[in-house]
């Protein structure tokens, strides 16, 4: 969730040096959370934690040669920690995103709408299959249908689940809850296979961009 709202912000304003402490006020206000010191300093945990991760991707090209990329999301994370939670910060909370993830979110990101997340908030795999169906059914040709399999559903958003019976119950009823916040998606499952997933309009047009994942 923060760093969809990052996103947004960055893009919004066409700049990857995004002033914290303003968009983490109205963050979390958008939300639904109570806009406090303790939930902002949590928020703030989270940041220092995003700011010092390092994304590993590993992957097999089709001449069989196994390639391996690290990357990290931000550049330079400069955000204030006052003691007392009611204490005026004098300082700007500053986070640069680094120029190669900015450069592909100007050009490639795909809109989610806030409402929706906040809607999905206490979900975690609500809202990584919203996230998934967003960036991928409006990319898929128009009429031509894409299979997912079970298997391959399991090993994206239920690796922790040892059984897979148990895995497509919560799954199935975890997309209900998704469809009732994007309506346009299209999908159908062939029963006990996986799904059918065909070209969707995003949940909300680029021209109203709330919310932004990559």
């Amino acid at each position: 969730l923060i760093m969809a709202y990052l996103n947004t912000q960055a893009v919004k304003n066409q700049n990857p040096l995004i002033d914290v402490e303003k968009t983490i006020t109205s963050f979390v206000k958008e939300l639904g959370l109570a806009n406090k010191g303790k939930n902002i300093t949590e928020v703030k945990n989270q940041l220092a934690r995003i700011a010092s991760s390092i994304i590993t991707l590993n992957y097999i090209t089709e001449e069989q040669r196994s390639l391996n990329v690290q990357f990290s999301l931000v550049k330079k994370y400069d955000v204030w920690f006052p003691k007392d939670e009611h204490q005026r910060v004098l300082w700007t909370s500053q986070i640069e995103l680094t120029k190669g993830y900015f450069e592909e979110l100007v050009e490639r990101a795909v809109p989610l709408d806030i409402r929706a997340l906040g809607a999905l908030k206490n979900n975690a795999m609500a809202i990584d299959i919203y996230s998934w169906l967003a960036q991928r059914l409006h990319r898929i040709p128009h009429g031509k249908k894409q299979f997912v399999s079970w298997k391959n559903l399991k090993d994206q958003f239920g690796s922790n689940y040892k059984d897979m019976k148990k895995f497509k119950q919560v799954f199935r009823k975890t997309l209900d809850i998704v469809m009732d916040q994007y309506m346009g998606a299209r999908l159908q499952e062939d029963k006990n296979k996986g799904y059918y997933l065909e070209n969707s309009p995003t949940p909300i047009g680029k021209k109203s961009i709330i919310m932004i994942s990559k």
